[in-house]
């Protein structure tokens, strides 16, 4: 489509124009762009508390941007049974989920969803009819996280140092206080179980795991 000479000098004319205007709404946007973009600073608590969720699921060793649907089912799968039975349909021995259950808890922690439900676990964890049947069973204990330190952070992403341990049947915020370990029998406190690199990205104003790799 043929543009007349007179047109563009218009358009240009009233960009010139409205120049200022343009520039002054456009700075507040921007700066708020390259703020969401950078990770956040965050309590050492809360990280606590959502690795401690993360550790519950026993989720598998991946390296940061290398996450299967694989891992994400099983970690859904692990982390709803520990933390929302409620949310299986039992039967004699098995544990039913619908396989949106799943996709709700990747979301929450991932920040997306499988893109195929399948059977998983090497046929342990077997996926039919938009659910997956479970074998249900006791768990091995409480397993509970504790940030060691801040890595680094590369812009959307930070990695930390992380130490996961197994602990007593105590409250949540008992254990991530070391201050009170001292005061339980040597044989009830928590003991190491293995280090991990986490790495979060930090997302439409949410963080997400996007990796968690055995030292």
């Amino acid at each position: 489509m043929a543009v007349s000479v007179l047109g563009i000098m218009t358009a240009c004319s009233n960009q010139n124009a409205n120049q200022n205007n343009g520039t002054a709404e456009s700075q507040p946007q921007a700066k708020e762009q390259a703020k969401t973009a950078e990770f956040p600073d965050i309590d050492v608590k809360e990280l606590n508390k959502y690795f401690s969720d993360v550790a519950s699921a026993c989720p598998r060793s991946f390296e940061a941007g290398k996450l299967h649907d694989t891992i994400m089912i099983e970690f859904s799968i692990f982390y709803l049974w520990n933390n929302s039975y409620e949310s299986f349909r039992m039967d004699n021995a098995l544990g039913y989920l619908s396989d949106k259950e799943v996709d709700k808890t990747c979301e929450k922690f991932f920040g997306k969803k499988p893109t195929k439900h399948q059977t998983v676990s090497e046929g342990y964890i077997k996926y039919e009819n938009g659910e997956y049947a479970f074998p249900a069973g006791d768990g091995e204990g409480l397993t509970f996280a504790l940030v060691d330190k801040l890595i680094a952070k590369k812009g959307a992403t930070a990695e930390y140092d992380v130490t996961l341990y197994g602990g007593p049947d105590e409250e949540l915020d008992k254990l991530l206080d070391k201050s009170q370990w001292a005061s339980w029998p040597e044989d009830e406190r928590p003991e190491v179980i293995k280090s991990v690199k986490a790495t979060l990205t930090y997302k439409d104003g949410k963080y997400f795991l996007s990796g968690w790799q055995d030292k």
